[in-house]
């Protein structure tokens, strides 16, 4: 029977309070899975997807109408990723720093630094996610905010087009973004704002609907080089798969950009931005894009634009849009060789980890262990802003 760390647990949420932390705004945001605590490693959690209805006219009989088959699908998030972290020192070493008067502050420190690097990785593969938006909006390479909030009224516009939920929506922001929000006055005069929150403490606050935050995990964006691509087919509204012809040959990546040439669907009555979800490098081929698909319909040699800027991939979404799965590792029948162990949640992103202490020739070792997995729960709830 293992013991516990109950006794070291000040010491960690002491150093959580002395390391320095980066900023984190998807964890907290996201969706999590209630069905971690039953997948093992490498098992798979799956979200069933309903399938969109139609309707038809009532015809009066004797009978009811034939049943209408329908076809579920799923999205998946795989429970992939077990890993750890951790510290020790030698009898020596501990003897030392005891002696100094630093063992009790660098103890806590270590754990602090174990908190801040797993949360880090979560965060930034929640944000690395982006490439799945149904549409993008703003001009890559320009930092949103500059000196209004209409992106922000642009994108709620989608948002609402697309039906996703109205009452929790969120955007997640690099810094040079928030910086901006901060800097607008209608904001930060309190006789404009009705609040001194962003003023006094640099709350960024709810506006719009949107809760604001910012994320160092907040990924860049690097374009393909293709260029010179053309349409060889109508698409019909929602068509996700785009066939082209009349490229370069250069490749069009996850992630970049699409647009067609005399499209006025945007919110600001220019031709929408698609995110491409399958890589390409054929001079011809098709383009996938992302549900739910192009809102006008293509035409033959209609002209594609692919984005040539890199941008910064700023997201609003619902916590459906995205999904977290994570739990401490589970131990073996009758424990490992840990000598004490304990959870520990992290209270600056709310993580629940295992901490355990295994001793061994003249040392003692410290580990951090977790297991988690993100995938997607509804993207067409959520839009990039870029950046």
């Amino acid at each position: 029977m293992a013991n516990t760390l109950t006794d070291l647990v000040p010491d960690m949420i002491e150093g959580m309070e002395v390391v320095s932390r980066e900023l984190v705004g998807f964890i907290p945001r996201v969706m999590r899975s209630a069905s971690e605590e039953r997948a093992a490693k490498g098992q798979t959690v799956r979200n069933p997807v309903a399938p969109k209805q139609t309707t038809g006219t009532i015809t009066p009989a004797a009978t009811p109408p034939a049943l209408t088959d329908n076809v579920y699908t799923n999205r998946t998030i795989s429970m992939d990723t077990l890993k750890d972290t951790g510290f020790h020192y030698t009898g020596e070493e501990e003897k030392g720093l005891k002696l100094s008067g630093a063992y009790s502050s660098l103890f806590a420190q270590n754990f602090a630094q174990s908190f801040r690097v797993i949360t880090n990785e979560i965060e930034a593969a929640i944000a690395a996610l982006y490439y799945n938006a149904c549409r993008a909006y703003g001009t890559a390479g320009t930092t949103p905010f500059a000196s209004d909030l209409s992106d922000l009224a642009k994108i709620k516009k989608m948002m609402d087009d697309n039906g996703a939920p109205m009452g929790d929506r969120h955007l997640v922001m690099d810094t040079t973004a928030g910086l901006n929000v901060r800097s607008l006055t209608q904001l930060s005069n309190v006789n404009q704002s009705g609040s001194s929150d962003l003023l006094r403490d640099g709350d960024l606050g709810r506006i719009f609907g949107f809760n604001l935050a910012e994320s160092d995990a907040v990924k860049t964006h690097t374009v393909g080089t293709s260029t010179g691509q053309d349409c060889t087919a109508i698409e019909p509204v929602g068509e996700t798969t785009i066939t082209y012809d009349g490229g370069d040959g250069g490749t069009i990546l996850v992630g970049d950009t699409v647009s067609f040439a005399g499209a006025t669907d945007d919110p600001d009555g220019n031709a929408s931005k698609y995110l491409v979800n399958t890589a390409v490098t054929a001079a011809s081929g098709s383009i996938v894009i992302n549900a739910p698909g192009v809102l006008t319909a293509t035409s033959v040699a209609q002209e594609i634009t692919l984005g040539d800027t890199n941008y910064a991939a700023n997201l609003a979404f619902t916590p459906d849009a995205m999904v977290l799965a994570t739990r401490p590792p589970a131990k073996p029948e009758g424990g490992d060789a840990a000598d004490e162990e304990i959870v520990v949640t992290d209270p600056v992103s709310g993580i629940s980890v295992l901490v355990s202490k295994y001793k061994g020739f003249h040392a003692n070792q410290y580990r951090v262990s977790y297991l988690y997995g993100v995938g997607l729960g509804n993207p067409e709830h959520m839009v990039l802003l870029m950046g």
